[in-house]
């Protein structure tokens, strides 16, 4: 939890600091398929393409916390030890 805390940080840091100089940014996810070029500037992109773990599953309240990059497949695979 601590290495997500930690990235979760320096995302929104980087985004504040956007917003104090009214300069619009893009969050890039990760690769893509996409052959559209890209536009702007690479200095106004935050790269979150680390956020793609399973923090968590609750088997008491049946939810897992997941940072948003994580593929189904993942997913599925950190979740099937648990019972049904």
């Amino acid at each position: 939890m601590e290495r997500h805390n930690q990235i979760v940080q320096d995302v929104a840091d980087k985004i504040r600091d956007f917003y104090k100089l009214q300069q619009p940014y893009r969050l890039f996810y990760g690769p893509s398929s996409s052959t559209r070029p890209r536009h702007g500037s690479d200095s106004t992109i935050i790269d979150i393409s680390m956020l793609s773990q399973v923090i968590c599953v609750d088997t008491a309240q049946r939810i897992c916390l997941v940072e948003p990059n994580v593929p189904m497949d993942r997913l599925v695979e950190a979740t099937m030890p648990y019972p049904r």
